[in-house]
Parts: structure tokens; C-alpha cells; sequence
């Protein structure tokens, strides 16, 4: 782990509160099988191996769900009520839904009033389709300079330090574009926040803002579009609200492209990511996100530590080791994943030296340098070296000291952008656990649980969160 990850500054139970209350909401963008496996699965799944009743009337009423949801109007109630139980919110606070497929390479994501920090809140789906994967793979860095256009702050001025033009992922890119693209078909932010503002210019904004949302259809379509439960206008909300941007993994890519440009109308926006990815745009445009920008990063967690340039250097890595080893590849994969290796092999017992490798293997070695050597790019992909997940990040660190008692126990730190990125990519039992939004949730409520819910409601400005927290306890 880098020095800084050890040793960076620690986070007030404030912001800790505030990622544990936007994180369920950027998981409630999942839908119901998130519900089910976070809040049902975990403890169902207990129950089953005891042969509990309980758990097989949970099974048998899921089961029914399941076959009720068959319509894509079902399906998409369903959606809508994992959204209440997730975030906690009353039906009628539910603004805009918008479901898979509506528009080509945008994400699903839904837009809800949140009384508690007195927001609106854009949440926007993350990883769960082969298309979603796709997006994750398209990462050739594409030029941002157009997306920046009238964004504030104005010191964003390159992507490499040596005054490049900024980069970022082209599939995340491409779905930030859908997604805002979707936004102001809906007219659903302009409802909201602020009249419709004609001036906006940049090739996302809308072409027409039509009349107003007081003019759109009946019933639950125009409910989701800006009206209220009983088909009344839904006027701005009362002043002093803003806009949060939220999402998790791919979704959190997006929501920080989508909250960026947004910045441009909604000055005060803010953006809760959970595990972005370190793959997302160049390190100038991150750090100018730092102000309104915080991702939120568990342990051992490997997406936002994944970039090119850790990818090369874990590929070289790999190859070293893989030429250098004593002992046959098999043994040592099989061996670690059942654990029967030696917990304490020196490395002089697994790893031969350089200048006394086998033939064979020595001269594998010499042919990757000469073809690989050095975490080189095609020029095409060079931009994409320097990119680091948006903001600053708040590290939930696992404490140095691992006993009994403490065992599973975090501290969140404040650590500046690119410093996750510097340590390189992680290979361990829990790098994939620790990307999981359920375990970033656990993670935060144990840490939130240390202050008083009226010293964490003081310190997010949060009138009622202090309330809100009391009635769920």
C-alpha cells in the first residue's frame, strides 16, 4: 500500500454519513435482484441451510414475484419498489424512471426528490448486462474538450500535465452522452431545479424545451416526467435545494461524466461515485473535480485502481513471475487456490534470479523485454496512461491491526487523486469482494455507527437525517 494511502487524513463522521445515505441510492439503481441479494439473499441463505420455514415461504413468495413481473409493466413496478425500500423515499418522491434499452448506449437510472439532504438525486445504474460490459471494454480515450465547454471550474487545461487536451473512456463517454441526452428529452432537471435555460449551448443540449412539464402526459408516465401523484404540476423545489450525481462502478464513470457537464447549469452539484474507475479521464480533469467530486473506494477494491498503465505493468509482472518461478504453474495455482502452499515461502525457494535462469525460460524472458519491455502505448491509447478516477477519494482503509475483536473494521481516510491509481493493481481474496456495493454499505454503516445520528446530521447539514436514522434503528 502507498505511503499516502497509510497515511492520508481522516474523514469526519459527517462525510461518512453522507456516502452511507447516497450509496443507497446509487444501489437502488440496480433494481430488485441488488434488493434481494443485499437484503434478503444474506440472511435467507442462512436460514436455508438450517432448513428454516421461514426461508422457503421467503423462496416461494420470491418465486411469485418472479412469474408476476413477466410484463414489462410489472417488471418495471418491481423496479420501482426496490427503489423505495433501498433509499427509503415515499412513492410520490419518485420522479423519473428510465428503464434499459430506451436509448442506444445509454444506462438505466432514475431521478428522486431525497427530503433528507434536501437534493434531487440522479442515480445512475451500473454493470449488470453484456452491453454494460461492453461499455466497460470500449476504453480508447476519447477528447473531451467539447464536454468541458462552459464548465466551471476553468483551470481544467490538460490531460497529461503538458497541456494535452483531456481525455476520458470512450464507452463511458458515449453513455454520459445517452444518458444527458435522455435528461433533456424528459425536461425532468428543468422542472425541478430551475426553469428551462435557452442560452445553454454545446451539442447535448436539447433542440427544442417545449413547453413545460405541466403540459406532459397522464397518469404514471407523466407522474415520472414531473408531475405529482394526483397528475398536479410539480413546481421547482423550495430554495436552497440541489442536485446530487450518484452511481457505483460503471455507473459511477458515468455519473461523474453526466454530473460534469451538468456543473455547467447546477454550480452547486455534487457527486457521490462509489468504486469509479480508475480508467476514467485524464489526471487535470480529475483534479479540477476535486471541490464537488468524492469517490468513495473499500479496501482492496480493484476497479479503481485499474488503468492502462497498471494493467501493463501487472501484465509484465505476471510474465516475470510466470519465467521466473521454481515451481511447476499448476502447483502454484492449485495450490493457492486450496491453500496448500507454504504460508511463508522465502523468495529465494520460489523465484529463481535473473542471471540464473533455465535456458528455456531465460529466453522467453529476453524475447517479452525486447517485445514488451516498458509500459509503452500506440499512440492512439497514450492519453489513456494518465487516467484516475474522478475527485478525491475517501478510502475506507482496513485497520493496520487485525485482531479478533476488530477483525472486519475500517477507517476512512482522505486521499488526493491518482493515489489509489500509484499503488498498481491489487491481486487478493478480496478484490472483488470489496467492489461490491453491499460491502461498501457494511462498511460505511459500522463506521457510521461510531457518532451520534445528531453529530452526523449537524456535520452533513441534514436537517432530518438525525430523525430519519432514530425511526430505522
Amino acid at each position: 500500500m502507498s505511503p499516502e494511502a497509510r497515511t492520508g487524513g481522516a474523514a469526519d463522521s459527517g462525510d461518512v454519513l453522507q456516502a452511507e445515505h447516497f450509496l443507497k441510492f446509487a444501489m437502488a439503481a440496480y433494481g430488485p435482484l441488488m434488493y434481494m441479494y443485499s437484503a434478503r439473499w444474506g440472511c435467507c441463505g442462512k436460514a436455508l441451510s438450517l432448513g428454516s420455514k421461514a426461508a422457503r415461504r421467503e423462496m416461494r413468495r420470491w418465486l411469485r414475484v418472479q412469474k408476476a413481473a413477466g410484463s414489462q409493466q410489472d417488471a418495471g413496478a418491481l423496479g420501482r419498489e426496490a427503489i423505495f425500500e433501498f433509499s427509503g423515499i415515499p412513492e410520490e418522491d419518485l420522479i423519473h424512471v428510465s428503464k434499459i434499452n430506451q436509448r442506444r448506449g445509454s444506462l438505466p437510472y432514475f431521478v428522486a426528490l431525497d427530503r433528507a439532504s434536501g437534493s434531487a438525486v440522479l442515480s445512475i445504474r451500473g454493470t449488470m448486462s453484456v452491453a454494460d460490459c461492453l461499455t466497460d471494454a470500449q476504453m480508447d480515450p476519447t477528447p473531451v474538450g467539447e464536454w468541458l465547454a462552459g464548465v466551471p471550474p476553468g483551470d481544467v487545461k490538460g490531460g497529461g500535465g503538458g497541456g494535452e487536451e483531456p481525455h476520458a473512456h470512450s464507452g463511458m463517454l458515449r453513455a454520459a452522452r445517452a444518458v444527458l441526452a435522455d435528461l433533456y428529452e424528459n425536461q425532468v432537471l428543468d422542472g425541478l431545479l430551475r426553469p428551462p435555460d435557452v442560452s445553454f449551448s454545446g451539442p447535448e443540449a436539447p433542440r427544442e424545451h417545449g413547453a413545460s412539464l405541466r403540459h406532459g402526459p397522464s397518469g404514471t408516465e407523466a407522474r415520472q416526467r414531473g408531475q405529482g401523484p394526483q397528475g398536479e404540476p410539480r413546481g421547482p423545489m423550495p430554495s436552497g435545494w440541489g442536485l446530487v450525481v450518484t452511481g457505483h462502478s460503471l455507473g459511477a464513470g458515468v455519473a461523474a461524466l453526466v454530473g460534469l457537464k451538468l456543473r455547467e447549469r447546477f454550480p452547486l452539484l455534487r457527486i457521490w461515485v462509489y468504486a469509479a474507475p480508475g480508467c476514467l479521464i485524464s489526471r487535470s480533469v480529475a483534479e479540477s473535480m476535486s471541490s464537488f467530486c468524492t469517490n468513495v473506494v473499500l479496501g482492496q477494491d480493484w476497479v479503481p485502481r485499474a488503468n492502462l498503465l497498471n494493467a501493463h505493468s501487472l501484465r509484465d509482472s505476471i510474465m516475470m513471475a510466470s519465467t521466473h518461478c521454481r515451481l511447476p504453474k499448476l502447483v502454484v495455482m492449485y495450490g493457492s487456490l486450496m491453500r496448500c502452499l507454504p504460508r511463508r515461502l522465502r523468495e529465494e525457494q520460489l523465484f529463481h534470479e535473473t542471471d540464473r535462469l533455465p535456458p528455456e525460460p531465460a529466453e522467453v524472458w529476453r524475447s517479452y523485454c525486447r517485445r514488451e519491455g516498458g509500459c509503452t502505448a500506440s499512440p492512439v491509447m497514450a492519453p489513456a496512461l494518465n487516467f484516475v478516477s474522478p475527485g478525491r477519494t475517501l478510502f475506507l482503509r482496513p485497520l493496520e491491526h487485525q485482531t479478533r475483536a476488530n477483525r472486519g473494521k475500517y477507517e476512512a481516510v482522505w486521499l488526493s487523486v491518482g493515489a489509489l491509481q500509484a499503488e498498481g493493481l491489487l491481486i487478493s481474496r478480496r478484490c472483488l469482494a470489496d467492489h461490491f456495493p453491499g460491502s461498501i454499505l457494511q462498511a460505511l454503516s459500522a463506521l457510521a455507527k461510531d457518532g451520534s445520528a445528531e453529530t452526523l446530521s449537524q456535520g452533513l447539514d441534514m436537517p432530518n437525517m438525525a430523525e430519519k436514522r432514530g425511526s430505522n434503528c
